[in-house]
C-alpha cells in the first residue's frame, strides 16, 4: 500500500461523510412518505366506517320508526358516497 497523503484522507472523509448525509435525508424522505401514506389510509378507514355507520343506523332507525324513511332517504346515499368516494370528504 502506498503511502497516503493527508489530502487524499481528508478527500475521502469528505465524500464519505457527504454519502452519510445523503443516505440519511434519503431515510427521513422515505419514514416521511410512509407516515403520510398511512395517515391517508388511517383517513379514509374512518370515512368509509363512518360512512356504514350512517346506513346501518338509518336502517335500523327504519326498522323503529315503523317503516319512517325521511332521514334515510338523504342519509343513506351519503353513507354510500362516503364509501364509495376516493376523496376526502370529511374534515378530520
Amino acid at each position: 500500500m502506498e503511502n497516503l497523503r493527508i489530502e487524499d484522507i481528508q478527500a475521502y472523509s469528505a465524500g464519505y461523510a457527504a454519502g452519510v448525509a445523503d443516505m440519511v435525508e434519503r431515510d427521513a424522505r422515505r419514514r416521511k412518505r410512509r407516515a403520510a401514506a398511512a395517515a391517508r389510509r388511517r383517513y379514509f378507514a374512518i370515512q368509509k366506517l363512518l360512512g356504514l355507520l350512517l346506513v346501518v343506523v338509518n336502517i335500523i332507525g327504519v326498522h323503529v320508526m315503523d317503516g319512517d324513511i325521511t332521514a334515510a332517504i338523504l342519509l343513506v346515499p351519503l353513507g354510500v358516497y362516503l364509501i364509495l368516494t376516493k376523496e376526502k370528504v370529511l374534515d378530520i
